[in-house]
């Protein structure tokens, strides 16, 4: 694969890559630091990628392996922050109304308190409009898994956030 139809067929899927990134981390700078060793490793495989037949796929469970070594890695090498005085002095409750300020709010907070599974499933199709062959191929699950995840996730959603109003 030469440079012009990498920079076509793999770097096109930056922004894509970068939303999924940014869903798994919440995190900006992360994200980015992710893509961007991804898109180097795949670089670095580049020949190999002519036989590819779902590029996009490839880039995304490129993506999730770079995620998921990322995060061994924080394992390995917690960095730990001093709790400061203000920290200490915000109340849960405070924290919650703050939280649950706007709707937007709310079901973000529930999405968190959704299973692991569903919540990374729910926040790739809905935030990061993925397909459900695309989470499938990020997250390593089944595609029946994929449509029962979502189903619930999105059951228990609605019954949250009405419970919530």
């Amino acid at each position: 694969m030469t440079r012009k139809e990498f920079q076509q067929q793999v770097a096109s899927q930056y922004a894509r890559m970068y939303r999924v990134a940014y869903t798994l981390t919440s995190d900006e700078d992360e994200a980015c630091d992710i893509v961007q060793d991804t898109l180097m490793k795949l670089w670095d495989k580049r020949s190999k990628l002519d036989d590819v037949k779902n590029l996009p796929a490839c880039c995304m469970g490129a993506l999730r392996n770079q995620f998921v070594d990322s995060r061994r890695k924080l394992c390995l090498n917690p960095v730990k922050r001093p709790v400061s005085e203000a920290d200490e002095a915000v109340s849960d409750e405070t924290m919650r109304a703050v939280e649950a300020g706007s709707s937007m709010e709310l079901v973000n907070r529930i999405i968190q308190e959704l299973p692991e599974n569903q919540s990374l499933v729910i926040k790739l199709s809905c935030i990061s409009d993925c397909s459900n062959e695309e989470i499938a191929a990020i997250t390593g699950l089944s595609m029946a898994n994929v449509r029962t995840l979502l189903s619930r996730g999105r059951k228990r959603l609605k019954e949250l956030y009405i419970k919530n109003l």
